[in-house]
Parts: C-alpha cells; sequence; structure tokens
C-alpha cells in the first residue's frame, strides 16, 4: 500500500535546499527534487529528506538496476561524505550492514561473527590499526569469567540462560554504539588512496 503523500512544508525543503546550496546532494547538478530516503513520503523530516537531481534521483530508488542502498544514503545524508558513494566503499559497507539492524530477533553468535568480520576488515584498510583498535572496544562482545559447578544438574539450562543475557547485552551495547561506530569508519575513509569517481 502507497504512503499517503504529504505537502513538504515550505520552511523545511528550503532548510534541505539550503543545505546543500540548491543544488543535488551527489551531484551537485541543478534543478534537485527531495527524495525521501526511508520511501515514506509521508516523513517529511528533515533527516529523511535530500535533494537529489532528475538523474540521480533516478539512479537511487527508482532504478532496481542501479539501486543505492538506502542505508548508503542515511549515511550520505548525516556524513556528507561522498566517498561513502563510491564503489570502494561497498566492501566496508557490507560489513557494517548488520549495523542497522540489530533486534532482538539478531542471533547473538552470528552479530559476534560479524562484528569481527568488519574489525578484521577494516585492520587492513591504510590507518586501520588505530581504527580497528578503536569501533573494536565499541564492538566486542563482552567476556565474562565465571564459574560452573560441573555436577549443578542444572547447568545446561544455567548456561544457555546465560547465553541468552549475554545476547540481549550484547544488542544493547551495539544499538548504543552504532553511530560513534559509523563516525568511525566514516572518518576512516578520508585517509584512503582512493581516486574520485570519473562521470562520463
Amino acid at each position: 500500500m502507497a504512503s499517503k503523500r504529504n505537502h513538504i512544508p515550505r520552511t523545511v525543503s528550503d532548510k534541505v535546499f539550503a543545505e546543500y546550496d540548491h543544488g543535488c546532494a551527489i551531484c551537485g547538478g541543478a534543478n534537485p527534487q527531495l527524495h525521501h530516503i526511508d520511501g515514506d513520503s509521508s516523513n517529511n523530516i528533515e533527516i529523511n529528506l535530500i535533494p537529489l537531481c532528475p538523474n540521480c534521483h533516478l539512479i537511487d530508488q527508482h532504478n532496481p538496476t542501479k539501486k543505492i542502498e538506502k542505508e548508503k544514503i542515511e549515511l550520505f545524508r548525516k556524513f556528507k561524505d561522498p566517498t561513502i558513494l563510491y564503489p570502494q566503499f561497498h566492501p566496508l559497507y557490507l560489513r557494517m550492514e548488520f549495523l542497522f539492524s540489530v533486534n532482538e530477533d539478531s542471533d547473538f553468535d552470528e552479530l559476534k561473527e560479524k562484528a569481527t568480520d568488519l574489525i578484521d576488515f577494516i585492520q587492513e584498510l591504510e590507518k586501520g590499526t588505530y581504527y580497528a583498535k578503536k569501533i573494536g572496544e565499541l564492538i566486542k562482545a563482552p567476556r565474562k569469567a565465571r564459574s560452573y559447578n560441573m555436577h549443578d544438574p542444572m547447568l545446561e539450562r544455567r548456561l544457555e540462560a546465560e547465553h541468552l543475557e549475554d545476547g540481549d547485552e550484547y544488542k544493547t551495547q551495539l544499538n548504543e554504539n552504532k553511530e560513534k561506530i559509523f563516525f568511525l569508519c566514516v572518518e576512516l575513509l578520508r585517509y584512503q588512496p582512493w581516486l574520485p569517481l570519473k562521470h562520463d
């Protein structure tokens, strides 16, 4: 069902256009249209709006063959770093992607595995040692020292309950720290020896 399209208040549209000097947020082109990042045309808050020229608007959500991920546009909207839209960023983005959807149904062990993969990948980038350490402090699952009585007949149930408790704590930790992690990942981009994209 299509969302109801509400008129974007003039004060909001003026502010968003001014933020990007009345040009396209991606290429700087003229005659931009306001695009709703989340696809909900009734959600007219500033952070959900981005000016895109007709070409970039089509390349974004409206052309499935060249779709730019919604989360990438959200990162770009927040940090305004064009490197986020470079193809070289995509492998890092794929490893960050899980942070956008951590919820109560997320698997604890899978989250830990993805967090480790992100840290390992960052380690290989320029200035990666520094950023892997910083992000690792925010993203690694806490290790708890516990002692168990191996003769306790309820040990398996206790271990399962503690695992679930650790998982809930870790999910909370990731959700609380994800904005800091995104900031550090985007800051890391400035040190990469990537050339600007050439437009045909």
